[in-house]
C-alpha cells in the first residue's frame, strides 16, 4: 500500500493479523500514530520491529527514509534543521510555512 495517497490514521487492527508479513505504508498521509501491536510485531517486514521498532512501519514525524520506514542496514534519517514532514512514513523533508497548515 505504499504511495497510494491512503489518509488517516493506520489501524491496530494490522499488527493483530497472523497472516500479515509484509506491510509498506510509506508514502501515504497517514498521521497519529503507529499502533504499539504493528511496532512489537516480529512476523512482519522481516521482523526489522525487533531492530527498529515502529520505524519498521513508518517513519515519524520530523523522520524520512527513501521507503518512508527502516529498512535493512538504514534507520529513518532526522530532517535537516528548519524542515520537517507532514504525514509519517515520509520519504523526504521539506520547509513549511504557516500557509501549509491553514489551507
Amino acid at each position: 500500500a505504499s504511495s497510494n495517497q491512503l489518509t488517516g490514521t493506520v489501524p491496530d487492527t494490522f499488527g493483530h493479523n497472523h497472516m500479515l508479513k509484509d506491510l509498506r505504508l510509506g508514502g501515504n498521509k497517514f498521521h497519529g500514530t503507529v499502533p504499539g501491536s504493528l511496532c512489537t510485531n516480529v512476523r512482519i517486514n522481516s521482523g526489522r520491529a525487533r531492530q527498529f521498532g515502529c520505524d519498521a512501519v513508518l517513519c515519524p514525524l520530523g523522520f524520512y527514509s527513501d521507503a518512508g520506514y527502516a529498512s535493512a542496514g538504514s534507520g529513518c534519517k532526522s530532517c535537516p534543521d528548519g524542515e520537517s514532514t507532514m504525514y509519517l512514513g515520509s520519504s523526504k523533508c521539506r520547509k513549511f510555512t504557516q500557509r501549509d497548515f491553514l489551507s
